[in-house]
């Protein structure tokens, strides 16, 4: 199907699935992290969970995120 993206482990690289579009959390079968998977037409993204921040919303992890992609950049 066109659009469909390989979502990949950002720790193992395991194949989690295969999606058009996705805002799910999925347990990797390979290493066991929690990994928090968007996923649009054009735009995938992996979030690996921390067990201390568990019971964080999925705006606060994609502001985590986006705070940790800013200093990568800078």
């Amino acid at each position: 199907m066109e659009g469909e993206r390989w979502v990949n482990c950002p720790v193992c690289g395991n194949r989690i699935m295969k999606a058009r579009s996705a805002d799910v959390d999925e347990k990797c079968e390979i290493c066991g992290n929690t990994i928090t998977i968007y996923a649009t037409k054009w735009f995938v993204t992996t979030i690996v969970n921390d067990e201390e921040n568990d019971n964080e919303s999925f705006t606060d992890r994609m502001n985590r995120y986006k705070k940790a992609l800013e200093m990568l950049t800078n």
